[in-house]
């Protein structure tokens, strides 16, 4: 049931206007609730029923009123009010201290003339800024809503008011800013967030109060200079429109900046305050409390040059050539921003980061969460490369800046793979036997045997081993001694055919250089022999060197030589031609 529209003289809620439907109840904090009348109350009865309460005897206690049919107490010292969760005494959530316990106030129709009656109860002289302090619920209930001060009351119980009756699950309480007489306006500026002097969330002090720059959209690199300057830096590398170095804790200061980027500080640019009339209620509520709009700067530090080229890797994955894309960028990792609208995300990218990982290009390119969201903000969205670029630096993107965990779909990527040929693992063959362990060397293996066994498998057992030794040993002095009996002939061999050769060479030369005559015919005066002498006589020549002495004789090397001439055979007997002797 909801929209319910009585008159008042109904006698159930059927009878009034309503609509019937069935609602989610995850949402408790929207059911009504009444404070009926006991059937004795009388609106108009002057008298009051009091009771004392909380004490062990009758006559003191703390008073109690009956109204209504229901007991409750009496407010001595009208509304206590106090500011909470703010880091400086003048600027914070409002609480209100009720039934005992402390309080907010719903913000709906919480305006200026209201902050300006609590600042005036806490001791300052007006209020700055009032706002609202998003999602409080959970803390502490809300006593009160739409309070309407003219602004000219001293504490807020003057102030017309409504009881909150309900705690929503949900809402939003009101705070203030007052005016500190004796704190500075002058702009003071600070970096925080990061752990280098360097870089951070640009914070400024306005009233003693530590407060933002809105970024969305209305900063720019010379408003980065101009803060840089002030914090004595050379100018600023790069400049964030979103609290990439983390939310602010301070209120939203500066709604509006333009600066030339040649002034010293920001004071001296043009400066719309958040608290100036022009900056509506509504814009504030939507666009200027947001803590993600924070803007930030990284300054470059004193000389140093940034690098031109971007480093990437992938990450978030098991295997090495997929997985989200993250950027070093300018103080850690960070991811690309992969929503669809954008555009920001495609096959071209995909290209570039595999080729600068050394991968041959990109099989396919993503845009989820699948590998993680990593740690580091977003760094960089609508990235637009070609596809040719050496370096992802080359590429046209936009620095964004997101802190992390505020995206859920960003850039990943599979890259290609180079051919590589698969090295087959030896010890998968189980090559060691008897119980032995594979050791992989490379392309090789190493078997470790047990006990008892030995070989390259472990295939042997050591008595096995022994045997084989002995006998190993036996045909080594075997194979030894044969060795030397063939050169020992061979050598024999050689020398014998070389005694002959030699003896052939000198025996040619003799005969080449000598002349030889034989006398053995008797008619040339040598003596006559016996017969035994001329048999043995047969055998000798006489040889005449020309080259030996006179009454001296040569003797052939091949002959045995005598002192007796070998005599002539007889002529063979005279025949006529008429055949008679």
């Amino acid at each position: 049931m909801s929209d319910v529209h009585c008159v008042g003289t109904e006698n159930t809620l059927q009878q009034c206007q309503y609509h019937d439907g069935l609602y989610s109840t995850s949402n408790s904090g929207s059911e009504v609730g009444v404070i009926c009348k006991t059937h004795d109350f009388d609106p108009d009865d002057n008298e009051i029923s009091i009771r004392l309460q909380g004490s062990s005897v009758p006559n003191a206690g703390r008073i109690e009123v009956l109204y209504a049919g229901v007991w409750g107490g009496i407010n001595s010292d009208g509304i206590s009010v106090k500011l909470r969760e703010a880091g400086a005494p003048n600027v914070g959530r409002v609480e209100i201290h009720y039934a005992g316990k402390w309080g907010t106030i719903y913000s709906w129709g919480w305006d200026i003339n209201d902050a300006t009656v609590v600042c005036r109860q806490l001791g300052y002289s007006a209020a700055s800024r009032s706002g609202y302090e998003f999602d409080c619920s959970g803390t502490v209930p809300a006593w009160f809503s739409t309070f309407r001060c003219n602004g000219q009351e001293l504490s807020l119980d003057q102030c017309p008011w409504e009881f909150y009756c309900c705690r929503p699950s949900y809402f939003y309480c009101a705070n203030v800013l007052c005016k500190n007489k004796n704190a500075n306006t002058d702009f003071q500026v600070r970096l925080t967030g990061s752990s280098l002097p360097f870089a951070g969330t640009i914070e400024v002090l306005y009233y003693g109060v530590w407060g933002g720059i809105l970024g969305k959209g209305r900063v720019d690199i010379n408003v980065g200079h101009v803060v840089c300057h002030q914090l004595g830096y050379p100018g600023a590398y790069q400049i964030f429109d979103l609290p990439v170095f983390g939310l602010i804790k301070g209120p939203m200061w500066i709604w509006k900046i333009h600066c030339n980027g040649n002034e010293a500080e920001i004071s001296h640019c043009a400066v719309t305050m958040m608290d100036n009339p022009n900056v509506t209620l509504l814009s504030y509520y939507y666009r200027y409390q947001i803590p993600s709009n924070a803007a930030g700067v990284v300054c470059n530090e004193g000389n140093s040059t940034t690098c031109s080229d971007l480093n990437v890797r992938l990450a978030g994955s098991p295997i090495s050539n997929a997985g989200r894309v993250e950027v070093f960028y300018p103080l850690g990792w960070g991811t690309i921003d992969g929503r669809y609208w954008r555009h920001s995300w495609d096959m071209n990218g995909a290209h570039v980061v595999c080729r600068q990982l050394g991968y041959p290009g990109a099989v396919s390119y993503g845009r989820s969460k699948q590998f993680g969201l990593g740690s580091g903000p977003v760094w960089f969205s609508n990235v637009r490369c070609l596809g040719n670029e050496s370096n992802f630096a080359d590429c046209p993107k936009d620095v964004y800046g997101l802190p992390n965990g505020l995206l859920s779909i960003i850039a990943t990527v599979l890259c290609k793979l180079q051919y590589q040929p698969v090295a087959l693992n030896p010890c998968e063959s189980s090559p060691c036997k008897n119980g032995g362990q594979c050791f992989r060397s490379d392309s090789s293996y190493l078997c470790s045997c047990p006990n008892g066994h030995v070989g390259k498998h472990c295939q042997e057992t050591k008595s096995t081993t022994r045997q084989g030794e002995v006998t190993s040993t036996y045909n080594i002095y075997l194979i030894v001694a044969l060795a030397v009996t063939v050169a020992l002939v061979l050598f024999l061999t050689t020398a014998v055919v070389c005694l002959i050769v030699r003896n052939r060479r000198v025996t040619k030369n003799l005969l080449r250089n000598r002349s030889v005559h034989v006398f053995s015919n008797m008619a040339y005066g040598g003596a006559s022999v016996n017969n035994g002498e001329e048999e043995a006589a047969s055998n000798y020549n006489y040889v005449h060197d020309p080259g030996v002495g006179q009454g001296q004789e040569a003797k052939d090397p091949y002959h045995v030589y005598a002192q007796v001439p070998r005599p002539l055979p007889p002529l063979p007997p005279q025949t006529n031609i008429n055949g008679t002797t």
